[in-house]
C-alpha cells in the first residue's frame, strides 16, 4: 500500500491539511518543521475529539470524517470487543 499523500497549505487563518486530495476535518496543526536527521517534514496535529472519558484508561470519541482520516494514515481502530460500550 502506498503512503497517503498529505498536503499542508498555509493560509489565513492557519494551516489546512488534505489527505489524498480530501480535506481533513477535526485536526489543527500545532507545529510544522523539517526533521534535520532525515530532511522530511514533520506535522504535530491536535485532534478535535467529541468526548474524552478518563476512568483508569482514556477513551476518545472522534467524528466519522476524522476516523476515516486516521485510518488512511495507518491507524487501526479498536475491534468491537475492544471498543467501549455506551454507558459503561
Amino acid at each position: 500500500m502506498d503512503a497517503p499523500k498529505i498536503t499542508a497549505s498555509i493560509a489565513n487563518p492557519g494551516i489546512t491539511i488534505d489527505l489524498d486530495g480530501q480535506p481533513v476535518t477535526g485536526v489543527r496543526v500545532l507545529h510544522a518543521h523539517i526533521r534535520e536527521s532525515t530532511g522530511r517534514p514533520v506535522l504535530v496535529l491536535e485532534l478535535d475529539v467529541e468526548r474524552v472519558t478518563v476512568n483508569g484508561e482514556i477513551q476518545a470519541q472522534v467524528t466519522e470524517p476524522l476516523r476515516a482520516s486516521l485510518v488512511a494514515l495507518g491507524w487501526t481502530p479498536p475491534t468491537d470487543e475492544e471498543a467501549p460500550r455506551s454507558g459503561s
